[in-house]
């Protein structure tokens, strides 16, 4: 008898640690899941951010391909004005200046040599010397400061990395990135690995559908050169009233960055590190791939962000742990004292059964709708107090969904309680496959529900443009036919046809929240009072 209540301690022990680790585990996963889906968006904005710049600097050199197509010739001075226009506006920054490289035939070179020295250039000559099939030239490059001056002149066609880039511009007729180089415009302070992009110029009103075609018409090539750190500046820097460089986030969201040529890390590959000194950890949580194709050119993109991964608090998996552990200890406590009065060992396991199995119900119960098994009130007022604070930190708007069911009384009326409950059941089930992992369906009580939309955008228009969408479907989803028996068992021909009257509105702070729940509450009956199946 003692030996079967020793054993029967130690299992509760056992048992109750088992469940407490476990749930202190699925509570960490989780807390650290939302951080890193955190992290993950801020790495995926600044891959926009990085599409964006250099798309627009593309953008300057489409203008300037259509400068060439709107005269019979572009003088240095007309190249120089059109330039310094871009720079005013701003539209240079983090650029190391726009130039025009020419196409040079052999039988040409030595004309266009001394065409540009008449300009007022007397020592200028094509680098590097020597006999070639064909020459390149820049022969305009703007700002023409010190470091620009450095790369008049240079044939880029002459060497392979940039050649096989201005061939891919020339075949395609589409901007074209180069791989990396080091930039004729270093002066051997402060080097940075350096890109081009180069858009094709063909010759005025000389065809160029095919390949061959625009071989024979080539002009030139406008292009721009990148430093990678100045290109990147106000990316994952920014600058401040002092004029200081400082990082655009926040401090748990600060982000290493590297870059590379092609789709494996290799040093040699190395484009841009903004914290050279800090490594990247390649199994942490915290570290993040992404493969893109800029202008034809591959790039891999590692994010990293111990700073994030520092400021991750797990403050909730000790008072999981500190819950399960008294947990057990009562239920250990509980079960001894069951022991003591009851002697038969299989009506003891039979009780220790039970009330595993309540605790497990009311575990369930507190935060989850017990027919359909959505978020109850409960768990839905701390998540909206979540999606609230959320809001507050990222300056985005949420939404708020409410609905109730069209025609649902004389659905119990007609075919009893548990031809509801069928329904009720399977319209949880059409609605949360309709929205995101991130967004939250509750029941409210009969045949009223809730869905809170987290994450819209910084825009209340689009934000509430996104959660319409959302309720659209639902409503859709939610007007087809439900599978349901009658009272008597049988199966209803065709189904039964419920819709629903849905209420949608957006806030970005606690007292918006209030706001929106009677927006939402008010444009519910509104869709009610519209005949139903519609969405306000």
């Amino acid at each position: 008898m003692r030996y079967s209540k020793h054993l029967v301690v130690v299992l509760v022990l056992v048992v109750g640690a088992c469940l407490t680790l476990s749930a202190a585990y699925t509570e960490h996963d989780r807390i650290q899941d939302e951080a890193v889906q955190r992290f993950i968006t801020v790495a995926n904005q600044t891959s926009i951010k990085i599409d964006e710049r250099l798309a627009a600097r593309t953008l300057n050199l489409k203008a300037a391909k259509a400068l060439f197509a709107a005269s019979s010739g572009v003088t240095r001075e007309e190249w120089r004005t059109f330039v310094s226009h871009l720079t005013t506006d701003g539209a240079l920054k983090g650029v190391q200046g726009m130039g025009f490289a020419k196409y040079i035939q052999p039988e040409d070179l030595q004309k266009e040599v001394r065409t540009i020295r008449a300009e007022g250039f007397p020592d200028f000559m094509v680098r590097p010397e020597g006999e070639r099939s064909v020459y390149s030239a820049i022969v305009y490059l703007e700002p023409f400061d010190v470091r620009n001056q450095r790369a008049f002149g240079y044939d880029m066609y002459s060497e392979p990395i940039r050649h096989e880039a201005m061939q891919r511009a020339l075949d395609t007729g589409e901007p074209a990135l180069s791989g990396k180089v080091q930039l004729m415009q270093e002066n051997g302070k402060d080097v940075q690995p350096g890109v081009l992009i180069y858009v094709p110029i063909y010759k005025n009103g000389a065809p160029a559908s095919t390949i061959e075609e625009r071989q024979d018409a080539i002009l030139g090539w406008a292009y721009s050169p990148f430093r990678m750190n100045n290109m990147m500046a106000g990316i994952l820097t920014q600058e401040n009233d002092t004029g200081t460089l400082t990082q655009p986030y926040t401090a748990d969201e600060r982000l290493d960055l590297q870059i590379y040529i092609g789709n494996s890390i290799n040093n040699d590959n190395l484009l841009f590190d903004n914290l050279p000194d800090q490594a990247i950890d390649p199994d942490s949580p915290f570290t993040y791939r992404q493969q893109i194709t800029m202008y034809g050119q591959p790039w891999l993109l590692v994010y990293s962000s111990p700073a994030m991964a520092r400021e991750v608090t797990y403050s909730s998996v000790t008072l999981v742990g500190l819950i399960g552990t008294l947990g057990t200890l009562l239920t250990l406590a509980l079960l001894t004292y069951l022991y003591e009065r009851v002697k038969d060992l299989r009506e003891t396991q039979r009780l220790m059964y039970a009330l595993q199995k309540s605790e497990a119900e009311v575990r369930r119960l507190a935060f989850n709708d017990p027919l359909t098994g959505l978020a109850n009130r409960r768990l839905l007022d701390d998540r909206i107090n979540q999606v609230v604070l959320h809001c507050q930190r990222t300056q985005k708007f949420a939404g708020l969904i409410l609905f109730d069911l069209d025609k649902f009384k004389p659905l119990n009326d007609t075919y009893g309680h548990a031809a509801g409950d069928q329904v009720l059941v399977e319209v949880a089930r059409r609605a949360t496959q309709l929205v995101r992992a991130t967004d939250t369906v509750s029941r409210s009580g009969g045949d009223e529900f809730s869905v809170l939309l987290d994450d819209l955008g910084n825009d209340q228009a689009q934000a509430m443009s996104i959660a319409k969408r959302i309720a659209e479907s639902i409503c859709t989803a939610l007007a087809e036919p439900y599978g349901i028996k009658d009272q008597s068992g049988v199966a209803v021909p065709g189904g039964y046809r419920c819709s629903a009257s849905l209420g949608v509105a957006v806030f970005h702070d606690q007292a918006s929240m209030e706001q929106a729940h009677h927006a939402a509450d008010a444009a519910l009956y509104v869709a009610k009072g519209a005949g139903g199946r519609c969405v306000k």
